[in-house]
């Protein structure tokens, strides 16, 4: 698959990878701390990060394939890290949720908060995603729940609980159906949005663990990342397994679709970010 694919690390930094070229096209010093996410506005062009300093940041393809900042969402703030990062459907707002609770909504083209909501779950929040309708927002909590908000009124319309540990990786399928999480519990979970209930819960790639979660292009499969690899499941198949790619280097811990949704990327624990297609790698 080609274009640019983008991976942030626990030094702060940020890596772009030419994935036709299977090298780091650039890297970027984003953070003073971790960051806590990446997430392209528009790909290939415009790129936002957040990270453990507080700190939400622009980025922007430049000449020469070199990038520059682009400005930032929010002043660096190592007392009020960040959790996560979402950017809404339309590329026009962005939001990030506090990892000591609170989540703001950014207009992206001026830079500003829009709104703020101030809600400070049991422990904070520990990840973030927008449904792909834009209408609602989903953040993880450090103490294993899901709750999901209608952004354009801030109002909180629905809770899923069930993880005993703080939400990882949290994913919406492509129709809207369902909601996935991982979890620091060493599982993931997948619930049916129509019917607000559970209706899949598993360990993860080799009983091993889930430490991230994403939906294909089509919303038909659910990749999870977790110690024992990646694995992929079917929506149809009620969430059953339908492929494995075992890793015994670290595991991995993060995941991510190319665009066509024919091969997966998967970020490893031992630093190196691996292609899988079909059965190999």
């Amino acid at each position: 698959p080609g274009g640019l694919l983008a991976s942030g690390g626990a030094d702060g930094g940020v890596a772009l990878w030419d994935a036709a070229a299977a090298r780091v096209a650039a890297t970027l010093a984003a953070h003073k701390g971790a960051v806590r996410g990446v997430v392209w506005v528009t790909p290939g062009a415009l790129l936002a990060s957040a990270g453990a300093d507080g700190a939400a940041r622009l980025w922007s393809a430049a000449a020469g394939g070199e990038w520059a900042d682009a400005g930032s969402l929010t002043a660096s703030d190592p007392a009020n890290a960040l959790a996560g990062i979402a950017i809404h459907p339309s590329a026009a707002f962005a939001v990030t949720a506090a990892a000591s609770g609170g989540w703001t909504f950014f207009d992206v083209a001026t830079r500003t908060a829009l709104a703020s909501v101030d809600d400070a779950p049991a422990g904070g929040y520990s990840s973030l995603a927008y449904h792909p309708d834009g209408v609602i927002l989903g953040a993880g909590t450090q103490r294993g729940a899901v709750r999901v908000w209608e952004s354009r009124t801030q109002k909180a319309v629905a809770t899923f609980d069930g993880h005993g540990a703080a939400v990882s990786s949290l994913a919406f399928s492509e129709n809207g159906y369902h909601a996935a999480a991982a979890a620091g519990d060493g599982g993931a979970k997948v619930w049916d949005l129509r019917k607000l209930k559970a209706v899949a819960t598993f360990a993860g790639p080799a009983g091993g663990g889930a430490a991230a979660v994403a939906f294909d292009p089509a919303g038909a499969l659910l990749a999870v990342a977790g110690p024992g690899g990646v694995e992929i499941r079917g929506a149809k198949q009620a969430f059953e397994p339908l492929a494995a790619h075992a890793d015994g280097r670290k595991g991995a811990l993060s995941v991510a679709w190319a665009p066509e949704g024919d091969a997966l990327w998967a970020g490893g624990g031992d630093h190196n970010v691996r292609l899988y297609k079909g059965a190999a790698e």
